[in-house]
C-alpha cells in the first residue's frame, strides 16, 4: 500500500512532506488584504461612532427645548387673563444657551370664539439647520 502523501525524494535525508513546505505562512499580499480589510471595517466603525454622537447631541437638544418651551407655556396658561404677558400679539424673551429664540404669540378670539385665547409658544436653535419646537395650547377666559 502506498502512503498518502508525497515526500521529497531529492535528499535522502529529507523526508519531509512537500504540502508542509508550500504552507509555511502568509504572503505578503495576503497579509496586506487583510490588513485592507481590517482597515475599511475600523473607518465604517469609526464613521458610526460619529454619526451616533451627533444625533444623540441633537435629540439631547431636542428634548431640553421641549422641556423650556413646555415651562415657558405653561408659566403663561397660570396667568390671568389681563396680563401683559397674554396681551394678543407677538412676545419675546431671551432663552438660554445654546436657543436662539424664545417667542410666543398670543391669538385673541380666535374662529370667533370668545373669551379664548390661542397661545404659540416656539423655540429656535441653530445645528446643522434651523431646529424648533413649536407648542400650541388654548386657554379659556375665566369670567
Amino acid at each position: 500500500m502506498k502512503p498518502n502523501r508525497k515526500y521529497n525524494q531529492n535528499n535522502a535525508g529529507d523526508c519531509r512532506d512537500t504540502d508542509q513546505k508550500r504552507q509555511q505562512g502568509f504572503t505578503l499580499v495576503e497579509t496586506l488584504i487583510a490588513f485592507f480589510i481590517l482597515a475599511v471595517g475600523l473607518l465604517a466603525m469609526a464613521d458610526m461612532q460619529l454619526t451616533a454622537m451627533n444625533v444623540n447631541t441633537s435629540a439631547r437638544r431636542m428634548t431640553e427645548g421641549t422641556s423650556i418651551a413646555k415651562s415657558k407655556l405653561e408659566g403663561l396658561m397660570s396667568l390671568t387673563p389681563a396680563d401683559p404677558a397674554l396681551s394678543e400679539g407677538s412676545h419675546e424673551e431671551t432663552p438660554p444657551a445654546p436657543f436662539s429664540s424664545l417667542k410666543w404669540i398670543v391669538k385673541d378670539s380666535p374662529g370667533g370664539v370668545p373669551n379664548i385665547k390661542l397661545i404659540t409658544v416656539t423655540l429656535e436653535w441653530q445645528e446643522r439647520t434651523k431646529k424648533e419646537v413649536i407648542l400650541r395650547c388654548v386657554k379659556a377666559a375665566v369670567l
